[in-house]
């Protein structure tokens, strides 16, 4: 009976260790997922940023050649 009690206890520990670990690799993978969503983010506002000042150089460009011709 002694015995089957530290069996039952040894196998309680192990899937509290299974779970714990398995809880680690989760969190472990969110935290890798919301810094990559972050860098994305970023990345997404410098595009903008680039995209409204490419804009901004394509209508001076324009400007200017309409000024010239006119």
């Amino acid at each position: 009976m002694e015995e089957e009690a530290q069996k039952m206890m040894a196998l309680k520990k192990a899937y509290a260790e299974i779970i714990l670990n398995t809880s680690k690799e989760a969190a472990a993978r969110i935290m890798a997922s919301e810094r990559k969503a972050l860098r994305f983010q970023q990345d997404l506002c410098c595009l903008k940023d680039e995209a409204l000042r490419m804009l901004l150089r394509l209508r001076q460009m324009i400007d200017f050649q309409f000024g010239v011709r006119a």
